[in-house]
């Protein structure tokens, strides 16, 4: 077995108890704040602080995948994903758990996840496979962790309680932080293509007017955002603007009010 072959099976390893970790953890986090509150605003509240974050930070958290290396800032946001989880099963075991904590907890695990997205993808590439069978995985692991999770979560929750679920989500990143820590997976893109893929991505950040987000434009703006070099390399960039284009031109025939800077 070559040392990439046993860092890519190291890797999905860990990458897969992780997503478990935080679906379980969200699944938890959302029975607690319902039997605190009983408040569906409350609910609503957490779910949206948990998934806020990702709109503004999405092309910083792009930029910074390209710009830095990704085992510093995967080591860095699971560690502190990790601290937050624990954090939240030590305040609910000694009853200081209350929807206002809930709350900055959601915050903050939202600016972490979204900060860890974009180098994660890229690491999923960076593992020696081609795009398409890291989306293929990535996918499979999704949707099965996604599946499994509710059931892993209800069993937790009723065989002992919630801070156990967020106890596990703990536990789940360390494998991710001891891979990133020991495990050095090779860098397969060049400083050069690195700074042409930052130089793009800021364009593009910065091309976007209210009238092109309100026009619809959001899905375009995250997705240069959270396409780095090694994920999507630059003919495959200019490949995604043609499609833009076409689609923004299509709504501007049908009367949508689109407006794009030519490059």
């Amino acid at each position: 077995m070559t040392p990439l072959i046993a860092a890519r099976r190291y890797f999905w390893g860990a990458y897969s108890f992780s997503t478990l970790g935080r679906f379980v953890h969200g699944m938890a986090l959302s029975w607690v704040v319902w039997t605190q509150t009983h408040s569906p605003l409350w609910l609503s509240a957490i779910a949206l602080l948990s998934a806020l974050p990702s709109l503004p930070l999405a092309p910083v958290a792009g930029s910074m995948a390209d710009r830095f290396h990704r085992h510093h800032i995967l080591l860095i946001t699971q560690t502190i994903g990790c601290v937050i989880a624990a954090l939240t099963a030590f305040l609910s075991f000694f009853g200081y758990l209350n929807p206002y904590n809930l709350a900055v907890l959601a915050l903050i695990f939202g600016i972490v996840t979204s900060i860890d997205g974009p180098s994660m993808h890229s690491m999923l590439v960076e593992t020696g496979e081609t795009v398409s069978q890291a989306v293929a995985r990535q996918s499979l692991v999704m949707n099965v962790a996604r599946s499994i999770a509710p059931m892993v979560a209800v069993f937790i929750i009723e065989s002992f309680s919630a801070i156990w679920c967020f106890a596990m989500n703990a536990i789940c990143f360390i494998p991710m932080i001891a891979v990133m820590a020991v495990v050095k997976i090779p860098n397969r893109t060049t400083s050069e293509q690195r700074e042409e893929s930052v130089g793009v991505t800021s364009r593009h950040d910065l091309s976007y007017s209210p009238r092109s987000i309100a026009a619809g434009g959001v899905p375009f703006y995250l997705s240069d955002a959270c396409c780095s070099s090694a994920a999507c390399d630059f003919s495959e960039r200019q490949r995604i603007d043609e499609l833009r284009f076409y689609v923004l031109r299509f709504r501007f025939r049908r009367g949508g009010c689109c407006c794009f800077d030519a490059e």
